[in-house]
This record gives C-alpha cells, structure tokens and sequence, in this order.
C-alpha cells in the first residue's frame, strides 16, 4: 500500500493525474520503438505492454536527475535489446510471419493505391535493412530518426557519449545503406 502511494505521489510529481496518463502520453513513443525492433506489430504491442510495466514497477528508481523522457526511452531501449538478444537464442526456431500492418491489410484486401503499396514495400525493405544491421546500430537508428531525438539525448538513454553516438549514427546509415542495395532497394526508382 505504501509503495503505490509513493508511485502516486511520483506520477503527481512528475505532473501526471494518473499512471493511464503517462501511458497516452507516451504509448506511440514506445510502440514505434518496439516495432523498430521487433518489425511485428503484436510482438510490438506485447512487448510495449511489458515496457509499460517495468516502467510503473521501477517508478520508484526515476531519480528526477533527467527528463521522464529519456528515462522512459531507456527502459525501453534496454528491454527491446533484451528482446533481441532472447530472439537471437530463439534463432532455431524459424519465423514464418510476415511483417504486417494496417496499409498492407488495405493493399492485401484490394483497397490500396499504388502509392501505399510502393510506400508499404518501401517501409518493409526499410526494417528488414534495420533488422540486419544489428541491435547496437539499430538503437541509435530508431532513436535518431523514428522518435526525432537529438544526439545528445540518445546518448543519455544509452549511456554513451555524444561523438560516439555519432560515429554509431554514421555507421548505422552506412550498414543500412549497404543493406537496402543488397535487398534491390533503389533510391532513383522512386
């Protein structure tokens, strides 16, 4: 009982009504990321949920010395690479289900334009390349361009330093550069 006062009192700190409220304030932020690394929506959505969780059971660790943000990204950053790293030693097991979302339901049920199906084919290809690069550059990636962080704020989510960061920025957009060409995707095409 206690400690579900103390959260309250964290979650009112913080400038929140509720614990729902931070989850709408931050539901997208986390889905994005987790569906950057998972490239599946209902792994995506079960892995948010448990983001959510740790976050709520944890509360009482946020030490206000950062913005709830970046303390939020990196409880979901580090357990996204946990997912990885399970994923990795699931390997064996191979996964059969295609990346899905709502547009490729819309183009699959003959409601889609042209322009969704090329913009669909563009975004699969696009996390299958983030997919191959790995989970160190992957995380830098999803960050940088799918949340809209600046540098020096994925360096405190990740505890790195900004120049590395930078240079992880750097390599990742080489790697996934490299990655799009060997899987056909051709920038002049489109």
């Amino acid at each position: 009982m206690a400690e579900s006062i103390a959260k309250n009192d964290i979650i009112k700190k913080l400038g929140y009504e509720s614990f729902e409220n931070i989850i709408d304030a931050y539901k997208n932020n986390v889905y994005s990321t987790a569906y950057g690394f998972t490239r599946n929506r209902h792994d995506a959505e079960d892995l948010s949920q448990e983001i959510f969780l740790l976050i709520y059971q944890n509360l009482p660790t946020f030490q206000f010395s950062s913005k709830f943000s970046t303390w939020v990204y990196t409880v979901a950053i580090n357990r996204c690479l946990m997912y990885k790293r399970k994923e990795k030693r699931r390997s064996t097991i191979a996964k059969v289900m295609p990346l899905t979302d709502e547009v490729s339901q819309s183009y699959s049920d003959g409601q889609g334009t042209e322009t969704d199906v090329i913009a669909n084919d563009n975004k699969k290809l696009l996390y299958e390349a983030l997919h191959m690069i790995g989970p160190k550059y992957s995380a830098v990636m999803i960050l940088k361009y799918m949340q809209d962080l600046s540098v020096k704020e994925i360096g405190r989510i990740l505890s790195l330093p900004e120049k590395t960061v930078e240079t992880q920025l750097y390599r990742a957009r080489s790697q996934l550069k490299e990655r799009l060409k060997g899987l056909g995707y051709s920038a002049e095409e489109q």
